[in-house]
């Protein structure tokens, strides 16, 4: 069975920014009751010097994972100003549940 992953690439306004919105994804995260195979929720910088935020997580059941890209969408929408790009996508990924088969491209949706 496939798991379905949620991505998102970011480039935010600071790094104080980015790292306030870390905490909140990953409490958003830790308070669910998500199913969740892997996860990653990580704030850095771009090689160009920009403050970036990323998130990988990789939900063992469907629902869980369309819930949180509707939240996590949201979450970007609501703080639109404190981005300067956001792609956010959707995914069913086959090699991460041990099948050898190409992922499934869902929704890509971008700020």
């Amino acid at each position: 069975m496939a798991h379905r992953v949620v991505q998102l690439d970011s480039d935010v306004v600071d790094t104080v920014t980015a790292d306030d919105m870390q905490v909140s994804i990953q409490n958003h995260v830790n308070s669910s009751d998500y199913s969740i195979h892997k996860q990653a929720v990580n704030d850095g910088m771009s090689m160009d010097g920009e403050a970036t935020l990323g998130v990988h997580i990789d939900f063992s059941i469907a629902t869980d994972a369309n819930n949180f890209f509707d939240w996590l969408k949201q979450f970007i929408k609501d703080s639109s100003s404190d981005f300067s790009r956001a792609r956010l996508r959707i995914h069913d990924c086959m090699h991460a549940s041990d099948e050898n088969k190409s992922c499934k491209i869902g929704n890509v949706w971008e700020l």
